[in-house]
């Protein structure tokens, strides 16, 4: 039986933030974030239909510039308690180190006031996944430092110390998940050039987020060092590992963070061995987040370098650092070792395509530095103005014909609109295009009877006052 990878990971998979993706309309009428249930955690399962929520949609990889979705093979994991963890698919295409085409999936839901292995505390609200190579067919490599210091139940075999088989080097690998309840705030990735889009569903406060990136190669740590290898200045890594391990964090359970949860997905990749979530000192301006890992490759002379990707939407960044953040000139990163307060040396770059924010800063050495964006501060002496929700939609107009509605109404910049209408349990979502003073929407094969009419505003400071009608179709 496997011990779950993610319980042997815990410190790996909290490492880097990118953020990416704008959720997409729901089709219902109302979309609102749902509670976080407290005291829950539980081990998801794939999708058994289309309605299914809390579950994984899919899994694939990209192979040769084109995507191809695993299959189930039907063989799952067990977890140390006894229960199913794990989930093996089929990639076809796909070689890992061991010469397979096979993967399996964990992905861990954790609600409010946890506080269970693998935890060192309290749990973090959100999703924790990964996937990797699979375990189930005896491939077991040396630890490539040749340390023969492990525990017998941490993974000897024949008397020598030996780790899991690694997925195949600079493939991209995706997850689907679907959520009844976590906000996509944040996503902690082991990856480089994550990618993360989310979709609003029609049941409110339920999401679809696909997640995708190139797994890193990180650094594992002999037990015996766990307690000193983020302090000790020769300590090394005692085995490679390589899945696609990625942390989702509902936002609301970070204070400094309230403000934004529902802003596009803030998204951070790197290749350390651990990271706690990301911190924002509103006061100051600095987004920081603090990395660990060995000074040394496994060969116990190569410094092991660092590589971190933040990806940051621009209404993300507003959000955090005020409304006139628009230029990558406004942003400063640098590396900073924690043990002296010192810099270090780090090649970094700030690119922005108009909506996106991408910092990267790679070549930096560890043991445990903290990486810092910061914002321009005269940006802080500016009056900031209030945005308040959006009024109720108006020059409403409706044009009822058989089996069809038209609506017009008055654009308002800054505003979206959800328009709806509802006869019973049906609902449609109208398809709506903005003039230069209007927005007209339609909708059409609508059964006869009465219809309810439904346009609900919304913009940065949240969801406005709706305006309803009774309609008749003919």
């Amino acid at each position: 039986m496997r011990i779950p990878r993610l319980v042997a990971t815990l410190l790996l998979i909290l490492g880097a933030l990118i953020l990416t993706g704008n959720a997409v309309p729901s089709s219902a009428a109302t979309w609102t974030p749902a509670p976080v249930p407290s005291g829950t955690q539980s081990w998801l399962t794939p999708c058994a239909a289309d309605s299914s929520l809390d579950c994984i949609e899919s899994v694939g990889a990209i192979i040769n510039g084109s995507e191809v979705k695993g299959t189930l093979t039907g063989r799952t994991g067990n977890t140390n308690t006894g229960g199913i963890c794990c989930h093996e698919w089929r990639i076809p295409g796909l070689v890992n180190e061991d010469g397979l085409d096979l993967v399996e999936t964990q992905l861990k839901l954790t609600g409010d006031n946890v506080s269970v292995s693998p935890c060192t505390s309290k749990c973090l609200v959100g999703f924790q996944g990964d996937i990797y190579a699979t375990s189930q067919n005896g491939f077991r490599p040396q630890w490539e430092s040749k340390l023969d210091t492990c525990a017998a139940n941490n993974g000897r075999v024949n008397g020598v110390c030996s780790r899991f088989g690694n997925l195949q080097q600079g493939v991209t690998f995706f997850m689907v998940l679907r959520s009844s309840w976590v906000l996509p705030s944040i996503v902690s990735a082991k990856s480089s050039d994550p990618v993360v889009t989310t979709e609003r569903l029609a049941t409110s406060g339920a999401s679809r987020v696909r997640i995708q990136g190139v797994p890193h190669r990180i650094l594992g740590v002999d037990p015996s060092q766990m307690t000193t290898y983020f302090t000790d200045p020769n300590g090394f890594g005692a085995w490679t590992t390589r899945s696609f391990a990625f942390h989702l964090l509902d936002g609301r359970q970070f204070g400094y963070y309230s403000e934004c949860v529902e802003k596009a997905t803030l998204v951070m990749g790197d290749n350390t061995k651990g990271a706690t979530p990301p911190t924002f000192d509103k006061s100051t301006g600095a987004l920081d987040l603090k990395v660990v890992n060995p000074h040394f490759d496994t060969d116990r002379t190569t410094v092991y370098t660092g590589a971190y990707q933040a990806r940051i939407p621009q209404e993300t960044a507003q959000c955090l650092w005020g409304p006139k953040i628009t230029s990558t000139k406004q942003f400063k990163v640098s590396v900073i070792e924690d043990s002296t307060g010192s810099s270090k040396v780090s090649t970094t770059s700030i690119t922005s395509d108009g909506s996106m924010f991408r910092i990267d800063a790679s070549g930096f050495t560890f043991s445990s530095p903290t990486i810092r964006v910061t914002a321009d501060e005269s940006l802080n002496s500016t009056t900031t103005p209030v945005v308040t929700k959006p009024a109720r939609p108006t020059g409403v107009s409706t044009v009822t014909a058989r089996g069809s509605v038209t609506v017009a109404f008055t654009r308002v910049s800054g505003v979206s609109h959800t328009v709806t209408v509802a006869s019973g349990s049906l609902r449609k979502t109208l398809s709506c295009r903005s003039g230069t003073s209007k927005v007209t929407c339609s909708a059409k094969s609508l059964r006869k009877g009465s219809w309810k009419l439904s346009i609900v505003p919304r913009n940065s400071a949240g969801t406005g006052t709706a305006y309803t009608k009774s309609l008749r179709i003919s």
